[in-house]
């Protein structure tokens, strides 16, 4: 049985390591260190005091072109396998389960600052692509989830759980 409930969440989501590398070719974990590797080398002989969006270095053409194919290819397989999958461990959860915009993280601008004691390893972190921000709308809500964030946080969670960790659930808003 449902209610009417309607709810939109925003999710950070992380694939868990075991999905990765079962399917994709490249070590997303090898990947991320080397491309970090370069982005701080080339940062420290630029003086920049930030880390630009992989973008950035990308129009450059700084960065070895094979490191970004795989990049490119991991946040693929990330982002096509959310958008399939997400809707079918959220359908648990609500009878009408929409996906809105998929954004992968590591195409952002980092936090991490050169000067930051840890900066390499917080770029390495950053530009894993194994994170995506995914703006869900969920639509019927079953008789027994809750609708405060820590129980819905929960519930989502432990749907998700077959390909991904819960990072973060944001933005809920109810109808």
């Amino acid at each position: 049985m449902t209610r009417e409930d309607h709810r939109e969440i925003a999710l950070v989501l992380r694939m868990h390591a075991e999905v990765l590398e079962e399917r994709v070719v490249a070590s997303p974990f090898i990947v991320a260190s080397e491309l970090a590797s370069s982005v701080a080398e080339y940062c420290r002989a630029q003086s920049l005091g930030y880390y630009p969006a992989l973008e950035y270095f990308e129009k450059l053409d700084v960065l070895d072109a094979d490191l970004i194919d795989a990049f490119h290819g991991i946040l693929w397989f990330v982002t096509d396998m959310t958008g399939r999958e997400l809707p079918h461990l959220l359908r648990k959860l609500a009878v009408d389960v929409r996906i809105g915009a998929i954004h992968p993280l590591a195409l952002s601008i980092p936090a991490a600052r050169p000067s930051h004691v840890n900066s390499l390893h917080e770029l390495e972190r950053h530009l894993t692509p194994d994170q995506v921000r995914v703006s869900v709308q969920l639509h019927g809500l079953a008789d027994d989830m809750p609708l405060d964030e820590k129980g819905l946080r929960q519930h989502v969670a432990g749907v998700v759980k077959p390909l991904f960790d819960l990072v973060s659930l944001q933005d809920i808003t109810t109808h």
